[in-house]
Formats: structure tokens, sequence, C-alpha cells
């Protein structure tokens, strides 16, 4: 049991998709900033984390060692990390860019 959770840790760079979450999110608070009421629509949200993605994994590609295959597994499983895990415990603190900030 402890190979197998092992080998699934492995195939993943955790700060990838951290920073992946990070980035995405500010952006999308950067574009509800700018957009005041209108609340930015899924398609727009996934056009930022696709580009988002690409650029974080080519920089990792070219900066660090990790093979292709560990950044695509990350870039796949970051908004799955986001919707799972992040967004619920942000929601619960009372962080979220559909807030309008007092």
């Amino acid at each position: 049991m402890d190979e197998i959770i092992n080998q699934i840790i492995s195939n993943f760079n955790f700060s990838i998709m951290i920073d992946i979450n990070i980035i995405t999110y500010t952006i999308i608070k950067i574009i509800d900033e700018f957009n005041k009421e209108k609340v930015p629509t899924t398609w727009q949200k996934r056009i930022v984390f696709i580009i988002v993605s690409v650029i974080i994994g080519v920089v990792y590609y070219y900066i660090n060692s990790d093979k292709a295959d560990i950044i695509f597994n990350s870039c796949i499983v970051a908004p799955v990390a986001w919707s799972w895990l992040a967004k619920p415990i942000m929601q619960r603190l009372g962080i979220d860019y559909k807030k309008v900030d007092n």
C-alpha cells in the first residue's frame, strides 16, 4: 500500500498545482474587479486556467528537471484540487472572488 501511495505522489508536482491555482485565482479576481457587478463566466475562468496552465507548464519544463508527464499530470489535477480542497476551505474563511469586499 505504501508503494502505491508513493507512486501516486511521485506522479505529481504539488508546487505546480499550487502555482496554477493561486495565479488563476488572482487573475479571475482581477477580472472580477474590472467587471464590477458582472461575475466572470465559467468559460472565462476555464480559458484563464488553460492559459495559466500552459504558461506555468512551459516555465517549469524549461526551469526544472521534471518530466513532461509529471507537469501534464499536475496541470490536469490542479482544477480538481481547487474544486475539492482549496475552494471549500476558502469559502469557509469568507474568501471568494464572487463576494464584494467592503
